[in-house]
């Protein structure tokens, strides 16, 4: 549904976030034709799920440019701050505000009751407090109670079944697997024998080698840009974070934040999650100038060629490429096979492979 709202429909005020409905920065409303509502994520959620229900985006708080009393308190306590989940918070917001309409409640418990409802979300602890204080003074009147007034937004979007069957590809109607899927494998070091030359047999094991090298779970650690990939797919990460100076973000956003010590969901994790030095970037190179890259301390985390061996087969954060968590192919063979190739390279004088 994420894909639809804002690839097809260009709704991009719905983000993409954790893509596990953890953070909930897709959320979204769904009236109900009793008059109740409440907030889907849209980020797992298959589009056919919402066939014939009545959906709300951000895009409808604001009517004739004028933004709603919600909006105007979000600005006023700066609950927003990089606006990336902005959406979601609005959005479940709007629900509580609706529900308070139809049942008041004293306001002695209203600071409580917007914590409740903001539980799901994902944010700093302060952000809470400044967008609790934001909802809590959408009505400055200062009465004992939420006053029963209804509130409308703009956007009412029916969505047909048949036009999600034609307009969605089938990719975009299921969740990702919940699996790791099967990778190729690596040539195990006996099967370079029979090259007599060691140069050349040399250059094999890197060939080889750059088959982990090259595979998605390596290439978007080591970015051509400072800004990472993530999926299958090559698709720039979502929300839009940069490397920053020290590989783990930028100070706003740092890559802690999302990415716990494990996996979780479709979230991936690793106690020390970051992105490549600047200088270790690969993506777009050819084999031969990753291995003329890697050789080069300067350009490798300054390594020598045994402590490369120790990296690429025994590092935990490397060693994620072969345990990416669901939906997600892991980089081919083992963590081991890989570092037996990388020491057989060595071995043999870390020959790169010729043009």
């Amino acid at each position: 549904m994420n894909d639809f709202l804002r690839e097809y429909l260009g709704m991009t005020g719905t983000k993409f976030g954790c893509g596990a409905a953890q953070c909930l920065s897709c959320a979204i409303i769904i009236d109900n034709p009793d008059g109740t509502s409440y907030t889907s994520p849209t980020c797992i959620v298959p589009a056919a799920s919402f066939n014939g229900k009545s959906v709300r985006t951000v895009e409808g708080h604001a009517k004739d440019g004028e933004l709603t009393p919600l909006q105007k308190a979000f600005i006023a306590h700066f609950a927003f701050q990089c606006g990336y989940c902005t959406a979601g918070f609005l959005n479940e917001s709007q629900v509580l505000l609706e529900r308070l309409a139809r049942t008041p409640i004293a306001r002695a418990d209203l600071e409580k009751t917007i914590a409740e409802a903001l539980d799901g979300h994902l944010l700093p602890l302060h952000r809470l407090r400044q967008i609790s204080r934001g909802g809590a003074r959408r009505d400055p009147g200062g009465s004992n109670a939420i006053p029963p007034k209804q509130l409308k937004m703009t956007i009412d979007l029916q969505i047909p079944l048949f036009i999600v069957a034609v307009a969605i590809p089938a990719a975009a109607l299921t969740a990702e697997a919940v699996s790791n899927t099967p990778s190729d494998g690596l040539a195990n070091i006996e099967s370079f024998s029979s090259i007599s030359d060691q140069e050349a047999r040399s250059a094999a094991y890197f060939t080889e080698l750059g088959k982990v090298l090259t595979s998605p779970r390596c290439l978007y650690c080591h970015p051509a840009g400072d800004r990472p990939r993530q999926g299958d797919m090559a698709r720039l990460h979502q929300p839009p974070v940069e490397r920053g100076a020290d590989g783990f973000g930028l100070p706003a956003l740092r890559c802690p934040i999302c990415h716990q010590a494990a996996n979780f969901g479709t979230v991936p994790g690793n106690p020390i999650w970051h992105l490549a030095p600047r200088e270790m970037s690969w993506e777009g190179k050819t084999l031969r100038e990753i291995c003329a890259q890697i050789k080069d301390p300067a350009r490798n985390g300054n390594r020598s060629l045994e402590t490369l061996v120790e990296h690429i087969g025994e590092d935990h954060l490397v060693g994620w490429a072969w345990a990416p968590g669901p939906g997600r192919q892991s980089a081919p063979g083992t963590q081991k096979q890989a570092g037996a190739l990388v020491e057989a390279w060595v071995q043999t004088g870390a020959a790169c492979p010729k043009p």
